[in-house]
Parts: C-alpha cells; structure tokens; sequence
C-alpha cells in the first residue's frame, strides 16, 4: 500500500524491473546501473525509446559493433600487429607517405594498438633502427598511452599518479614526435602529434603557435591537426568559447573537407550556450557539412566521424528524421565520433538511433 502510494504504476514497474534484475545477478539494487550500464538499464526500466529501428531500414542494435574495417589493407596490418608481427604495419605506414590523410588514419590506428600492446612496434624499430615510419608510429601510440594512464574522469577523480604518469609519458612522446619531425621533414604526421601534445602539456599559445605553422606548411587542410587544435582552443584546455569558434569557422572557410568543425564548436559549447545550435553560423556550417557529405565527402577517410558529427547536428536542431539515411549509411558502426566520446559507443549509438526514429515516427 505505502509501496504504491509513494511511486506512480510507470515508476513502479521501473523499480520492480530493478529489483529483479539486481536478485538476478546476485547484487543490490544501487550496483546494478555500474553492472550493466546506463542505456541497458533504460531498457529494463522502460525509459528506452520503443521503436523498431529495423522498420526504419537500421540493422538490428544486435548487430552494432564497436570497430569495423572497410579498408582490408588497414585491417590486415592490423590484425597482424595484434599478433606481435610488425612486417605487415611496416609495408603499410611506408605505402602511405605523400598521402597524409591516409597517413593519419592509419598511424591513428597502429598507434592504438601499440598502445594496448606494443611488441611488434619494438620488433620494428630493433630490425630496422632509427626508422622514420616507425618513430612517427612510436610518438603517436605514447599519446594513446598516456591518456590511457589517465583515464576519462574529471581532473578531481583522477589520482595525481595517474597525472603524474600522464604527463611523464607525454613528455616522451614529445620527444619521439620532435625526433620524427628531423627523420621525416616533409612528414606532417608528428605535427599533428605535436598539436595534440600542445594540449595535453598545455603549452603556451606561443609555443603552439609553433607547432601549428609546421603542420600548416606541410598539410594547410590537416584533418586530424585540425580536430586537435580545435580541442586546445576549447574553453576547457587552452583557449575560449570565442577563440574555439573562430578557429572552427576560418578553418570550415578554407576547405569542406572540415566543415565539420563547425558543428564540433558548437557541440562543445552547447553546455555552456544552449542558444548556439540557433546561431547563423552554426545553421549554415551544418548545411554545408550536409551537402559536402552527399557529395566529394561521401567517401573520406574520416566519413564515420562526418556522419556521426551530422547526426549530431541534424538532431540538435530538431531535424531528426533527416539523420535516418545518415545512419543507415553508418549501418552496424559504433566506433566513429561522438559515440566514443561515450563509456559504453555502442549502448550511445542504439539509444541515438531510437531516439530519431521514434521522433521520425511521431510526425
């Protein structure tokens, strides 16, 4: 009686759904969001959109993966390097110089695994010493590393061992990126590492001042620099709300190819400015990023990321249904931006996904 006093039928059947699924697993009630996750307990409590995304021309969230290779060539060497074998990495990262887009991606990538597991790039650089392809890979996988020594919390729930970690590794990859700039002059690739370095030490404008005009005279449209820059003038590292946008919209200005710069600024300035997604500027980025996506950008190296950030822009503004097509492109993707942003990409994603279809099936 007090039971159903207290709570109405919906929050009722919520805390029961709770409660038995916490028996279940054997825990208490309060441990069960830590178990499963925050979109697979809206599911139990009935607070996840009810749609069918399946009737929407979406795979099933079954389906939905964190990673999935479209470049055989990229997953190949990467398989390979999991295995602690180097050759294959090696073939690849020499194949892509003069190509720096793809240079970057698969850099990216290699780095991300050397920093879980990094046996074959020290297998590479002991049978091929002072190698330039491989410094270039090395300096890049420290940067994953140390933030991984760090971890994604907030500055107060981090321990100043992971801080102090952090910034010691940092310290050496700043080290490897400068030693590739003098092995790989034309390189922009360790630039851009620089660039995100400047962030993470929190170098002085001045400094990374620096560090911007040797990636600018190497690659003048850098994707990753770009994105990475981007971050150093946000609000939250090295810079301001203004700086950022106006770095985003000069940026947007100089090639489609980062249109989506414009929707990043504003996706970081939304807590802080809830009015920004009405902004002109904003409105008008978004369009072009649109427009750039159904034509020259519909097969970029960073297309996930594009979809992903004209999602995100399309549903800010309300125009949900028009992000439908986006992700039936994306198909079973989770990985891109800014799903991983996200603890759990994949829960993110599904739940993205059911949102505009249920906005889309409302109208």
């Amino acid at each position: 009686m007090v039971f159903s006093m207290i709570f109405k039928p919906k929050e009722r059947r919520a805390i029961l759904a709770m409660m038995r699924e916490a028996k279940k697993r054997g825990v208490e009630i309060d441990e069960l969001a830590d178990l499963v996750g925050p979109f697979e307990l809206m599911k139990l409590t009935g607070q996840y959109p009810d749609v069918d995304v399946t009737k929407h021309g979406l795979v099933p969230d079954a389906q939905v993966v964190k990673e999935f290779h479209t470049d055989p060539a990229l997953k190949n060497a990467s398989d390979a390097a999991k295995r602690g074998e180097w050759q294959q990495a090696a073939m690849l990262v020499n194949a892509t110089w003069g190509d720096w887009e793809t240079r970057g991606k698969v850099v990216s990538r290699l780095a991300a695994i050397a920093a879980d597991d990094d046996t074959w790039l020290k297998s590479w650089q002991q049978a091929e010493p002072g190698n330039p392809h491989a410094v270039v890979v090395d300096a890049e996988a420290l940067v994953y590393l140390a933030w991984q020594i760090r971890g994604g919390k907030w500055a107060s729930e981090t321990s100043a061992a992971q801080f102090a970690g952090f910034e010691r590794t940092l310290h050496k990859a700043e080290a490897a990126a400068w030693q590739a700039t003098e092995l790989a002059p034309a390189d922009p690739t360790p630039w851009s590492t620089l660039i995100t370095l400047g962030r993470g030490l929190s170098v002085d404008h001045e400094d990374f001042g620096r560090r911007w005009q040797g990636l600018m005279e190497r690659a003048p449209s850098h994707r990753r620099g770009h994105d990475s820059a981007l971050q150093y003038w946000c609000a939250k590292w090295q810079g301001s709300h203004e700086r950022m946008t106006a770095f985003a919209r000069e940026g947007a200005a100089k090639s489609p190819t980062l249109s989506g710069l414009i929707i990043r600024a504003a996706y970081e300035w939304e807590d802080a400015n809830q009015r920004v997604w009405q902004e002109p500027w904003v409105r008008q980025g978004l369009e072009t990023h649109l427009a750039w996506l159904s034509a020259d950008g519909a097969d970029n190296h960073y297309v996930h990321d594009d979809l992903g950030w004209a999602i995100t822009g399309l549903m800010r503004t309300k125009r949900d249904a028009e992000a439908i097509p986006l992700f039936q492109r994306l198909g079973p993707y989770a990985g891109g931006e800014p799903w991983n942003y996200h603890s759990d990409p994949v829960g993110y994603f599904c739940y993205q996904r059911a949102s505009v279809c249920l906005a889309a099936k409302k109208r």
